[in-house]
């Protein structure tokens, strides 16, 4: 009786060990981690310094190093996350604070202006 309670409470311990193995598993397959994006200074080249062109990626240029900028009024480059494609990743809080800058006419860290 003994040595069948003992089993019972071996396969029980056994298959709860299993169970959580499995739940792990599967987790640790479904879950997809993140692209970890890079910030990287961008030179701006578009026309206007209306949103609609500082928002528009196709108006950067990735660079290997921060650009002289010598301020003024005018975007010259920013910081900004790096896409897949090399592309700048423009969130509308970098948006915002690019036009604040523009705006303001005082350059930052993060973004420079020109002349």
């Amino acid at each position: 009786m003994a040595k069948s309670i003992n089993s019972r409470l071996l396969v029980g311990i056994l298959a709860l060990i299993l169970v959580c193995g499995l739940f792990v598993s599967v987790k640790a397959w479904n879950s997809k981690a993140a692209p970890t994006l890079t910030d990287q200074w961008f030179t701006y080249h578009g026309d206007t310094q209306n949103r609609t062109d500082i928002e528009n990626p196709e108006n950067y240029t990735l660079l290997d190093a921060e650009p002289p900028c010598s301020g003024g009024a005018e975007l010259c480059s920013v910081q900004a996350p790096a896409g897949a494609q090399g592309e700048a990743v423009l969130e509308t809080a970098l948006v915002n604070e690019i036009m604040g800058v523009i705006d303001t006419r005082i350059s930052t860290n993060t973004i420079k202006l020109r002349n």
